[in-house]
This record gives C-alpha cells, structure tokens and sequence, in this order.
C-alpha cells in the first residue's frame, strides 16, 4: 500500500502557502498522492480529518505562523 500525503496550511500572508505549494509540488514529482488543504477553511479541515481517518497509510504535514512561540490558534487546535 502507498504512502497518501496530506499537507495541511493556514497562510494569512501567503508564505507558508507558498512552502506547502512547494512541498506538495515536489512530492507529486515523485508520483505521490499529495492532498494539499488550507486549515483556514473549517470544511476542508473537517475534509482532511476525514481523509485521514479513512487511510492506514499517511503522513501529515502542517505548516503555520508562529504566534508566540506557537502555531497560530486554529492549527493548535487541529492538531489537539
């Protein structure tokens, strides 16, 4: 069974959009299953939990601003 990847983002100003772009660009190079989801959007957060749940095999990326030392407060709680 192959690897599916997700890349889950909040980008206010549009870098770490930028570096999940990159990230999800390289992979799909490599002929992986990439599903890259903006955490912003409360229905493709809801879409990502989803599609983790229904595979065994995954691997997540989260990319986020710091915020006080911390991932902004919506990517804090996604990942709680």
């Amino acid at each position: 069974m192959s690897v599916r990847f997700f890349v889950g983002y909040i980008s206010p100003n549009g870098s770490t959009a930028k570096v999940a772009g990159a990230l999800a660009d390289r992979l799909s190079t490599a002929d992986a299953q990439v599903e890259p989801t903006d955490l912003s959007q409360p229905d493709a957060r809801r879409s990502l939990i989803h599609g983790l749940k229904a595979q065994e095999d995954v691997c997540l990326f989260i990319g986020s601003p710091v915020y006080r030392d911390m991932a902004v407060p919506p990517v804090m709680t996604f990942i709680n």
